[in-house]
């Protein structure tokens, strides 16, 4: 399993290095990376949550993360490991303000006006426009310059993993190899 308090531990040390002040990540891969909560679930359309804009971890060098979720969504991506790890999570009730529930976050991390705000590269249009409407002042950048370097280097258990699964992916194909015939098809 891999180890979230770690992968943090090191995000936040080059959060500190870089000067950033927070990191918002809405669901995605490097949420995923960093906490263990699950990316967003497949649909075929465009789920719209009241103040789904908001769904993700908010990360400051040196503080527990601090998790936002509407009622809606929170069973489904917060399970027991996360929350017992010492995440500090909010929940959004289905008619709660938004705003209101970003500004106590805000607040909470002692941002200051002009702070330098990493947010996911594929971070929503809302999400963007709301927090730039809370931080006026603050400088934003991507979140895959910070994450992608620490992400490329893997750690002996992520070797372990990939060999494992490099391992299987060999074994199903040697398995199917011997039923291949000509005009078989993918059905």
């Amino acid at each position: 399993m891999p180890n979230y308090n770690a992968r943090l531990r090191a995000v936040q040390q080059k959060m500190a290095e870089q000067s950033i002040d927070l990191l918002f990540l809405q669901r995605s891969a490097n949420l995923h990376y960093l906490t263990g909560i699950p990316r967003e679930e497949q649909n075929f359309g465009n789920t719209m949550y009241p103040g789904e804009w908001l769904s993700g971890a908010w990360i400051a060098p040196g503080r527990s993360p601090i998790l936002t979720v509407p009622r809606m969504l929170d069973e489904f991506h917060l399970d027991a490991a996360q929350r017992g790890a010492g995440y500090d999570v909010r929940i959004l009730p289905d008619a709660g303000d938004s705003i209101g529930l970003a500004r106590d976050v805000i607040a909470a991390l002692g941002l200051r006006p002009g702070a330098a705000v990493a947010i996911e590269d594929r971070a929503w249009a809302e999400a963007v426009l709301r927090l730039q409407e809370l931080l006026p002042e603050a400088r934003f950048s991507m979140a895959s310059a910070l994450i992608a370097p620490l992400r490329a280097i893997k750690d002996q258990d992520e070797i372990a993993t990939m060999r494992k699964a490099g391992a299987i992916t060999e074994a199903a194909y040697q398995a199917t190899l011997g039923r291949l015939h000509h005009g078989m098809t993918t059905l």
